[in-house]
């Protein structure tokens, strides 16, 4: 298998798990809620890599190697963007909490070629637009769609975009120095760790775990997105930036993950399916063929500059 087609097939499949992840997160909260979801979601992704390390399927070495970045990289994903998103979507609605998210892939391109000094191809800016507008479509014309006018939400996502920006340019930065499993482990453990404390903080005990073992619908549900949304997509995805340039992987990965959001929304939840609903998917889809047109071409290697710690 080329090494262009085994990183299509990385793209496809952290793409996959991502978009149905919506539905399993929305099946698990009918049990449990967001906090208590997220602690359990990322001590299971925990248990998962403490296993594999033991079996000696994965390999950790951190001896020697500054851990601020590792440690900076933690707290703007897995979590202070997912307080962050949670919050802005609790202050607005879950179609305008993904209309503004869409502008990730803008705000990654930006950093990207300020930080990193490397030029955007006009193509790349013109499938961005291109996206942007398919999302639109998805969203806005949909049934209810209204701005909020609570402006709070609206700051909240804004600094959701802007932990995924951070960590997106520091996993590509750093996969100078660590390997795309030991930036990943680090994300998993740091955010066991947060999320336990943060849930222990807001609700005084760790009941979710009563709730998640005595609970076949929890449990199955938490073990998904720990398993395979946190440790797989996550070491999928930041081996992908150790090798595609971020600009290039936010649009691929950050459109895909939308449409199978949608599709599987529609066939699995039974959500409704506009014309407007089609016509995003589509014009999305254009976007990314654009982006593939000129993007992933075997490799890439920057040098080892800016975002220095």
């Amino acid at each position: 298998m080329t090494k262009r087609l085994l990183l299509y097939l990385q793209v496809m499949v952290a793409s996959f798990f991502w978009g149905i992840s919506f539905v399993a997160i929305t099946s698990t909260l009918e049990v449990i809620d967001y906090v208590e979801m997220l602690a359990a979601r990322w001590t299971f992704a925990a248990i998962t890599v403490i296993v594999l390390y033991f079996l000696g399927i994965i390999k950790l070495n951190f001896k020697g190697k500054r851990m601020i970045g590792l440690i900076i990289l933690s707290l703007f994903e897995p979590c202070f963007y997912a307080i962050f998103e949670v919050l802005g979507l609790m202050n607005t609605s879950a179609s305008q909490t993904s209309l503004v998210l869409a502008l990730i892939p803008v705000s990654v391109t930006i950093g990207y070629a300020y930080f990193f000094k490397v030029r955007i191809r006009l193509t790349t800016i013109l499938a961005i637009i291109i996206c942007l507008i398919g999302v639109s479509f998805t969203v806005v014309f949909e049934e209810g769609f209204t701005l909020s006018k609570d402006y709070i939400g609206y700051v909240y996502l804004l600094l959701a975009i802007l932990c995924a920006t951070g960590y997106v340019l520091s996993s590509a930065k750093l996969s100078f120095r660590f390997t795309p499993i030991e930036i990943t482990s680090a994300m998993v453990f740091t955010g066991a760790i947060f999320f336990n404390v943060y849930a222990f903080m807001k609700k005084g005990s760790f009941d979710m775990y009563v709730k998640t073992f005595t609970n076949l619908h929890a449990f199955l549900g938490v073990a998904f997105l720990g398993v395979f949304c946190s440790v797989l997509c996550f070491l999928l995805y930041n081996n992908i930036v150790s090798k595609v340039p971020a600009s290039i992987v936010s649009v691929l990965i950050g459109n895909l993950v939308m449409i199978v959001g949608v599709i599987s929304g529609v066939i699995i939840n039974g959500d409704s399916f506009s014309i407007y609903k089609f016509s995003g998917v589509v014009i999305t889809l254009i976007g990314i063929v654009i982006v593939n047109l000129n993007s992933i071409n075997g490799s890439k290697k920057l040098e080892d500059r800016s975002l220095d710690y």
